[in-house]
C-alpha cells in the first residue's frame, strides 16, 4: 500500500537523503505496484522522484518543506 510504502520510505531517509528505487526490495510489493505507489506519493508532494537521464537509475528524495 501507499502508506506502507511511506512508512519504509521513512525508516530509510532516517541514514540516507537518497534512496535508489532497486534498493527497495524489502517491501513486499511487485516492481509495478511499487512504482505506482511512489507515483502517488509524488504527486501527494511526499517525496520526490529523480532521474538524471533517461534510461538511468531512478532516486527517491524526502519531499523538503
Amino acid at each position: 500500500s501507499v502508506e506502507r510504502l511511506h512508512h519504509i520510505l521513512t525508516k530509510l531517509f532516517e541514514t540516507d537523503e537518497k534512496i535508489e528505487l532497486s534498493e527497495i526490495n524489502e517491501t513486499g510489493m511487485d516492481k509495478i505496484s511499487t512504482y505506482i505507489a511512489l507515483l502517488f506519493l509524488a504527486a501527494r508532494s511526499r517525496i520526490d522522484l529523480v532521474q538524471e537521464e533517461f534510461y538511468s537509475d531512478l532516486y527517491i528524495v524526502k519531499e523538503v518543506g
